[in-house]
C-alpha cells in the first residue's frame, strides 16, 4: 500500500516572483523560506544576490512535491529588469513591512506592474506583511493589510522573516491557490482556515510571551528564585 501511495505523489514546479519595496525584508524572507541556516553575516557569501532564482522542494498537502523556484527582484524598476522571467509565472509574492506605511502604499504600484506584464489577466498573488515581530513599531494594521489583499484578490498573511513565523505556511497557501484554479471556493476556504490558525497561533505566542515577561519581572523583583505566588 505504501508503494501505491508513493506512486500517487508527483512533482510540480511553481515559478514565483518575490516583489516589494526596499527594506520590506525580501532577502530575509528568501533566507528563511529556502532554509539557509548559516549566520546572517555570512549568508551573502554563500548565496549572492543577483538574477539567480532560489529553488526548494516541499510537500503540499501530502499529495504533491512542489518545487518552488523563487526569484526575488531588488531593482527599483522591478519587473522590467527581468523581461525573460516574468512570463509565464505561476504566482507573485508582494512583501511590505508592517513598520513602514510607505512600503504598504507602494503595493498598489507593484500590483499595477504585475497587471501590465500579465496583460491584465487574473494572477495568483500572496500579499505578506513582514516584520510582524515588531509590533511596537507597527504602522500598518492587520485590518488594512487584509482589506488591501481582498481588493487585489490576494492571499494574505502577516509573517516574520526574523522569527521564521509563517514564511512556509503563507507560500504553501499561495501554492494551494495555484493548484486549484478551477476550484477557487475550495482554495479560498483553505486560505481562510490557514489565516484563522495563523492568527490563533499568534495569539498563543503573544500570551506565552506576556506570561514569560511576568515571570521574569516577578523573579527580578524578588532577586532570587524563591517564588511566592
Amino acid at each position: 500500500m505504501a508503494a501505491d501511495k508513493t506512486n500517487r505523489i508527483f512533482i510540480r514546479e511553481y515559478k514565483l516572483l518575490l516583489l516589494g519595496s526596499p527594506g520590506s525584508g525580501k532577502w530575509s524572507f528568501i533566507i528563511k523560506l529556502m532554509g539557509y541556516r548559516s549566520c546572517f553575516q555570512d549568508i551573502e557569501d554563500l548565496v549572492p544576490r543577483g538574477e539567480d532564482s532560489h529553488r526548494k522542494q516541499c510537500v503540499i498537502d501530502d499529495d504533491e512535491i512542489a518545487l518552488l523556484d523563487v526569484l526575488p527582484i531588488y531593482e527599483a524598476n522591478g519587473l522590467q529588469a527581468y523581461p525573460g522571467w516574468f512570463c509565464p509565472v505561476d504566482g507573485y509574492i508582494i512583501l511590505y513591512s508592517i513598520t513602514s506605511r510607505k512600503s504598504f502604499e507602494e503595493v498598489s504600484a507593484i500590483y499595477e506592474q504585475i497587471q501590465r506584464v500579465s496583460g491584465g489577466l487574473s494572477c495568483n498573488i500572496l500579499l505578506a506583511g513582514n516584520k510582524s515581530d515588531l509590533e511596537a513599531e507597527r504602522e500598518v494594521s492587520t485590518e488594512e493589510g487584509r482589506a488591501l489583499a481582498e481588493s487585489l484578490g490576494a492571499v494574505f498573511f502577516e509573517v516574520s522573516a526574523r522569527n521564521d513565523f509563517y514564511i512556509d505556511w503563507s507560500v504553501h497557501s499561495l501554492v494551494r491557490r495555484i493548484k486549484r484554479p478551477d476550484g477557487p471556493r475550495v482554495a479560498k476556504k483553505k486560505e481562510e482556515e490557514d489565516q484563522d490558525e495563523a492568527e490563533a497561533e499568534g495569539r498563543r505566542k503573544h500570551s506565552f510571551r506576556a506570561a514569560s515577561a511576568w515571570v521574569v519581572n516577578k523573579v527580578t523583583k524578588r532577586g532570587n528564585w524563591g517564588f511566592s505566588w
